[in-house]
């Protein structure tokens, strides 16, 4: 029996609020005038041909703020805007055909993110199981082959006659249970996973997300759905 087997992606990203503008202080008299990078008690930039210093001095409270959604970080000099936040995916549809039982059938998607804070994180989680428009039928996550595999653990999936639907992840900062192996998948979370992570500025770091669906010989014949959701979080 063939099956015809689709299914849509959704993208989310969730982004920190980010200021652009630059704010600056001028004092001074009919002789002298001081220019300030910022609106503290002080700061300036100053160097040397070999070295280039930016400082800042504090308030009386240093201190980071955080109410209704907004961060305010007072007193000190934080990190300079040097590109900014970017989260993209190679595509929004992922199109399996027609599937045949035992044969497993791959398609892929490419991430890529980019931020210049103190790292990231990028999650992802699906609606519900591959189903039929009705929701009365669908394949079943993969578990892999022995061991089993879960949400948070991957494990190799090489044998035919275990099916389902699961996710492979290689590249940058990928999640180390994947163990940088195209063989090794977790199943599809219907809560946020993270799959791809880093503590570090990143500049283009790319991950490529292979989903793979094997069906058995009693799989009823119809178009199958879902929607993935992908959440990325920048660092500060």
């Amino acid at each position: 029996m063939k099956n015809l087997i689709k299914f849509w992606l959704i993208i989310l990203v969730f982004l920190s609020l980010s200021i652009s503008q630059v704010m600056a202080d001028r004092m001074g008299s009919d002789s002298y005038e001081f220019v300030f990078t910022n609106i503290n008690m002080g700061g300036r930039t100053t160097g040397s041909p070999n070295y280039t210093l930016d400082m800042s001095l504090g308030q009386t409270v240093a201190k980071r703020w955080e109410e209704n959604g907004y961060i305010v970080r007072a007193g000190f000099q934080y990190i300079h805007i040097l590109y900014p936040f970017s989260f993209e995916l190679s595509d929004t549809t992922l199109d399996f055909g027609t599937l045949i039982p035992g044969t497993p059938v791959t398609e892929q998607l490419t991430a890529t993110i980019t931020h210049r804070g103190q790292g990231y994180e990028v999650m992802v989680y699906q609606d519900h199981k591959l189903q039929t428009f009705d929701g009365n039928t669908w394949i079943e996550d993969t578990a892999c082959d022995n061991p089993y595999c879960d949400a948070d653990t991957a494990e190799s999936w090489i044998s035919s006659a275990v099916y389902g639907f699961g996710y492979n992840v290689t590249g940058h900062d990928v999640s180390a249970d994947f163990n940088g192996s195209a063989d090794y998948f977790r199943p599809f979370s219907t809560s946020p996973v993270t799959f791809m992570e880093s503590s570090q500025a990143a500049r283009n770091r790319q991950s490529v997300i292979t989903a793979k669906i094997n069906i058995d010989n009693t799989q009823e014949a119809g178009t199958y759905q879902t929607v993935l959701r992908f959440i990325a979080l920048p660092k500060f």
